[in-house]
């Protein structure tokens, strides 16, 4: 069992690489896109970026004025029955801007003295208390502005080294040059903060679940995110006036081992500020039926995650999975998916409160 992130050139001798296509025209767009990010990152202070990262949401209309049209459609259905303390506008603007700041702090983290930034951990007596049964443990981590690359290093300035779960095309490209040139900064600073990275070929997830279960029998920290499964079906939970789908592979892996499986929530409180937050595992009742006790954890779980967006809704990065009961009528929903890389599930069942 390795203990060492997988390379660029390792991920060539993965049967999922392979199939990939060898070049993209999205590529093209990142290749022009990123490299000014990069100079940006190295030569502006930090205390500029969140004005800065406004200013290109606006500057490359990818805000609410037009691609954003769908996202904000969709902010506005589902929260048609709730106050929310920021505008859907808003919203839609801080889910951009904040994909942009996600790269600055990755490609900052290149340069001597690195991205500056204080991490706070919360929670960690329950991480403490789920390692002591020695049965594994996994953290289920809410996807947000920059938790990729924060709850990584979070966990590990405080001493915790976590395996995460993760697509080989994790990041913005899904082809092979783009998986070797345009993903590979931001996976390598991310996997300097991993104990290891388990790849997931979704067309063949058998090797990625046997990794899983060998590192849950020797007690290590599994790291999974809790979004739609893109490979196989969801399950879908109520928030606010939606459905918003999660692949339950966590609970799954819990219910098996008995494993605690751990909501994790990533708040940036200030500028270079951020706190992650470990809150109690969630009961998974394995006298019950497997089905039955996934469909209470998940729907549990759902209810943490609204909590989360009806405080924080500008932080929250599930706003484009979520399935509306109003149409959307905005003209540009496949420009939005191509440019954000957002791919639609094959298959979903509902999980009722």
């Amino acid at each position: 069992m390795t203990n060492k992130p997988a390379s660029a050139e390792g991920l060539t001798s993965r049967l999922g690489y392979r199939r990939l296509p060898a070049f993209q025209v999205r590529d093209l767009v990142y290749c022009l896109a990123l490299p000014p990010l990069a100079i940006l990152a190295w030569l502006t202070p930090q205390s500029w970026w969140p004005k800065l990262c406004r200013g290109l949401v606006h500057s490359l209309l990818l805000g609410p004025n037009m691609v954003g049209a769908t996202l904000l459609e969709r902010v506005r259905s589902a929260a048609k029955n709730f106050d929310l303390p920021v505008k859907p506008s808003d919203i839609c603007v801080a889910y951009v801007a904040n994909k942009f700041l996600l790269q600055l702090q990755c490609y900052r983290s290149f340069r001597p003295g690195g991205w500056r930034v204080r991490l706070a951990l919360e929670g960690r007596e329950h991480l403490d208390a789920a390692l002591a049964l020695n049965q594994g443990v996994i953290i289920w981590v809410t996807p947000t502005g920059s938790s990729d690359l924060v709850v990584r290093r979070c966990f590990a300035e405080h001493g915790y080294l976590i395996s995460h779960l993760s697509a080989v095309t994790h990041g913005y490209s899904e082809s092979r040059f783009g998986l070797r040139f345009i993903n590979a900064p931001n996976r390598r600073i991310e996997d300097s903060y991993l104990r290891a990275r388990i790849l997931l070929d979704r067309d063949d997830p058998g090797p990625a679940v046997a990794e899983i279960e060998e590192r849950l029998v020797a007690n290590e920290i599994i790291s999974i995110t809790a979004t739609q499964n893109k490979g196989r079906k969801s399950l879908e939970v109520p928030l606010l006036s939606a459905r918003l789908p999660l692949g339950a592979g966590a609970l799954s892996f819990g219910y098996k081992f008995g494993a605690p499986v751990l909501p994790v929530f990533c708040f940036n409180d200030a500028l270079c500020s951020y706190r992650v937050r470990i809150e109690p595992p969630l009961v998974i009742d394995r006298e019950k039926d497997r089905g039955e006790a996934i469909d209470e954890a998940l729907a549990a779980f759902g209810r943490r995650v609204e909590r989360f967006v009806l405080e924080h809704p500008d932080q929250w990065y599930g706003w484009t999975h979520l399935l509306t009961e109003d149409p959307l009528k905005s003209r540009m929903p496949t420009v939005w998916d191509w440019v954000h890389k957002s791919v639609k599930d094959q298959g979903k069942t509902s999980v009722t409160q």
